[in-house]
């Protein structure tokens, strides 16, 4: 196997260390100048964390290869630093293809298409909170976006009306994903957390599992009470094919009975990943969008005059067959995605030697 590293790109590094000094510094921009680094080499490149060689690849052409190739579906180990195991996001692949085929019906278009009235509903609640910033001075309207998330996931996927926008569980839960997830990629970047017997002494540890209890004990049992997850699990009927409740609810209690008995904490796990990975990406992309279009105020004005023209009567809520028809802002949306991805870097784990570039990459 070192031979093979041996033949990549290799960036100067430390005794014993390898890169992992190039991730003491764990903000946003220190991590991008890091990535800027790397990427500045010829693809692929070895990275050592201390004594762990991962290869990034950079070039699009490598990276379509490994996302298409299913032997590399496993996800890598710092995933399961995230604490929401046998979920989709760090499910082995032999769970996680049967969590996707389970799953993949509560977002199909038909139940998209349905829930638009929803999203206008909370839509328009954020409408009249962003209304009192209109005149004053330059504002950041993540929080309030994310919020208005928040409240479309727990509604849509849960059936819960909790009015995100206005409770203190709103800012709440957000406050914890911040932390929590500062927490989780502060530990990816410093190698000596990585072993399970090391982290458990440490503070970040305590304040990470402090973070999970809170969310799980004040928000997502509240959501498991207000559902009945229990008696959902118990009497969902496993030959249902209508279409009419396949959102995320059903499709998952229906997954979770066909699983026999499951650990309580498995089922939030499975609540705390959906809003999470929701709330991240649709508000990650609504707020960059919004950002972008600032920046560019002709794109703005030629998304402005098509949303009128499909929408032209006053207070008109949008519907499933008018966003199809919003072809420039869907273009504005995807160029917004490809320079400002919500995940700009993935992980896997080869469970099969791979061909990339003509040459063989033992897994």
């Amino acid at each position: 196997m070192y031979a093979m590293l041996a033949t990549m790109s290799n960036p100067k590094s430390l005794p014993v260390i390898g890169h992992a000094h190039k991730f003491f510094n764990v903000t946003l921009e220190a991590i991008a100048d890091t990535l800027q680094y790397f990427g500045s080499f010829p693809s692929p490149v070895c990275i050592h964390m201390g004594p762990l060689p991962h290869v990034a690849i950079f070039d699009p052409e490598s990276v379509q290869v490994v996302l298409n190739s299913p032997d590399c579906l496993q996800k890598m180990h710092q995933y399961s630093f995230f604490w929401v195991p046998r979920t989709l996001l760090c499910a082995p692949v032999h769970m996680w293809k049967g969590q996707r085929k389970a799953l993949n019906p509560a977002f199909s278009s038909a139940i998209i298409g349905k829930i638009v009235p929803v999203f206008n509903k909370k839509c328009e609640k954020l409408m009249h909170i962003l209304d009192q910033y209109v005149g004053k001075q330059q504002k950041d309207c993540t929080v309030d976006i994310l919020k208005c998330t928040l409240d479309q996931i727990y509604e849509t996927s849960f059936e819960c009306e909790f009015n995100m926008q206005l409770s203190p569980d709103g800012e709440k839960t957000l406050d914890i994903f911040e932390n929590f997830m500062k927490l989780a990629s502060e530990r990816i970047c410093t190698i000596w957390k990585y072993p399970d017997l090391i982290y458990q002494w440490t503070k970040s540890y305590k304040k990470q599992l402090s973070c999970i209890d809170t969310y799980y004990d004040t928000i997502l049992e509240k959501v498991a009470r207000h559902i009945d997850i229990d008696k959902r699990i118990n009497e969902v009927n496993e030959v249902d094919n209508s279409t009419k409740k396949h959102n995320f609810i059903h499709c998952l209690s229906k997954y979770l009975r066909s699983q026999g008995p499951i650990p309580r904490e498995d089922v939030l796990a499975h609540f705390c990943l959906i809003v999470f990975a929701g709330n991240e990406s649709t508000a990650k992309t609504v707020s960059t969008a919004m950002l972008m279009l600032a920046m560019h105020p002709e794109i703005q004005e030629r998304c402005y005059q098509e949303i009128n023209t499909v929408c032209p009567g006053e207070n008109q809520y949008i519907s499933a067959g008018d966003a199809a028809n919003l072809t420039y802002l869907e273009m504005v949306i995807k160029e917004t995605l490809r320079l400002l991805p919500v995940v700009p870097v993935l992980g896997r784990t080869a469970t099969s030697d791979v061909k990339l570039n003509g040459k063989i990459f033992l897994r």
